[in-house]
């Protein structure tokens, strides 16, 4: 006897039933599921309902799009070498890596990246600084 709760009823919960496939697909099969897979996908049906109409579940849904190539993510911002420059530059002037990050228009991460050997101020400093210019921002 199976016991599956009644909220888990209610709520559609339940494990579904998956349709027989035979185990070893042949290469036909397999080639005309991703062909009505691509198909599919370009007419624009979601994850969940892919994975309705193949039968499968969404992270397999997912590694068939990795495997043929229509991922819908976008690729990675490349930064030229001049916005890493710039962001050095301002980091040795003493801006700090989230201000030269905005200003190149990068994660404050991504910059810290760039400069592993460049070492950011510490809280004394920052104090120190911060003392500095309300002393002379009062004399101005």
């Amino acid at each position: 006897m199976v016991r599956v709760s009644v909220t888990r009823v209610l709520r559609g919960r339940t494990r579904r039933k998956r349709m027989s496939r035979p185990v070893g697909l042949s290469a036909w099969y397999a080639a005309e599921r991703d062909a009505e897979f691509v198909a599919c996908d370009r007419a624009g049906m979601t994850t969940r309902q892919l994975s309705e109409r193949f039968n499968v579940s969404e992270r397999t849904i997912s590694r068939w799009r990795t495997r043929l190539h229509i991922n819908h993510v976008e690729p990675a911002v490349r930064h030229p070498d001049e916005d890493r420059e710039q962001a050095l530059a301002l980091i040795r002037e003493g801006a700090s890596f989230s201000e030269a990050a905005r200003t190149v228009g990068a994660h404050q991460t991504t910059v810290r990246r760039w400069f592993p050997d460049v070492d950011a101020w510490s809280p004394r400093q920052c104090i120190e600084w911060a003392v500095f210019v309300r002393t002379f921002k009062d004399v101005a």
